[in-house]
């Protein structure tokens, strides 16, 4: 299995995004930030991540202190890139 077939895997394995860190913690799931801000990515290879967002309408899980992740259940996977460079 391909490192990406493992996290899509992984994802799918999630009942929500607040479980990926216990499920995957090797996948190092984190925020985004500047033009990337709401959205997630997790670790692949070297400087590759794959970047994904939040299927969910965001009052389904935003709140006064930030995102609630146990409240997203649906992610969409917008791509794979080494966005450092």
């Amino acid at each position: 299995m391909t490192k990406i077939g493992q996290r899509l895997g992984e994802l799918q394995a999630a009942e929500n995004l607040g479980l990926l860190r216990t499920l995957a913690p090797g996948a190092r799931p984190h925020p985004l930030e500047r033009d990337y801000r709401g959205q997630y990515a997790v670790l692949l290879h070297a400087g590759y991540r794959m970047r994904f967002a939040p299927a969910n309408d965001p009052e389904q899980y935003e709140t006064q202190n930030g995102p609630d992740l146990r409240k997203v259940t649906a992610v969409v996977v917008l791509g794979v890139e080494d966005y450092h460079d």
